[in-house]
């Protein structure tokens, strides 16, 4: 409260960046759970954020196995998976972290991806996957 002048909302001011410090000087909040209240804020809650800096706090590994495996991205450098996002509104990219974020938690693991059921299955061109 004394840090926002009375004002904590205002911690969710400014570029994501911003955004990511604010939070992480919280007791418990890190970088993983910083950044999913980022996206979350982004999709459910109308946060427009200052499109300065990074489009995205850094990109999370199930994300990245999943825009490598559709073909989306030829790696997973976060130059990459930046140059394929750039051109999109910000809404769209928080939309396309979540999903890819939960397809990759549910069927495109690591170990024995679940390529059967997953909902890109049709489309996946499914890169470095042996099914």
């Amino acid at each position: 409260m004394d840090d926002y002048g009375g004002h904590p909302e205002r911690m969710l001011d400014g570029s994501i960046s911003d955004i990511m410090d604010n939070l992480q000087q919280m007791l418990g909040i890190g970088p993983n759970i910083a950044r999913m209240i980022v996206i979350l804020r982004i999709l459910y809650f109308g946060l427009k954020p200052a499109r300065t800096g990074r489009l995205l706090p850094k990109i999370d590994v199930h994300v990245t196995r999943v825009m490598i495996r559709t073909g989306a991205v030829p790696d997973g450098s976060e130059r990459s998976l930046l140059k394929a996002l750039r051109h999109y509104p910000i809404e769209d990219i928080a939309a396309i972290d979540q999903v890819c974020w939960e397809i990759g938690l549910t069927y495109c693991r690591p170990k024995e991806p679940d390529c059967v059921n997953c909902v890109l299955n049709n489309c996946c061109k499914k890169l470095g996957v042996s099914v």
